[in-house]
């Protein structure tokens, strides 16, 4: 059963979740600065990617994009340590979504 609203909010507040995904962020921003230019999307991806190495970017707001995630909605609980989402998880959605965040 997906997580609720009201748990996926409770997730985002705790200060595990938030520390994980700045961790896949941070790894994220490191790989896509170094992508080749020719990547679509590029400039805006390595813009971003310099704003998160510098810690200028939403934190709280990332953390919601991230458990809009299916797979992490369905392995989401309150009551697992870790919430029950894997690192792996979290590294996939951050990826996953990174265009979004940075207009791309």
């Amino acid at each position: 059963m997906p997580a609720s609203y009201s748990d996926m909010g409770a997730i985002c507040s705790q200060p595990d979740f938030p520390r994980r995904v700045a961790v896949a962020m941070g790894i994220a921003a490191v790989a896509i600065y170094s992508e080749v230019s020719t990547t679509p999307g590029h400039p805006a991806r390595a813009a971003y990617a310099t704003k998160v190495a510098n810690g200028n970017y939403n934190l709280a707001s990332v953390c919601f994009a991230v458990m809009q995630s299916t797979n992490i909605q369905n392995t989401a609980t309150l009551s697992t340590v870790g919430n029950g989402i894997s690192d792996t998880d979290i590294q996939t959605e951050v990826n996953g979504i990174w265009n979004a965040l940075a207009g791309a």
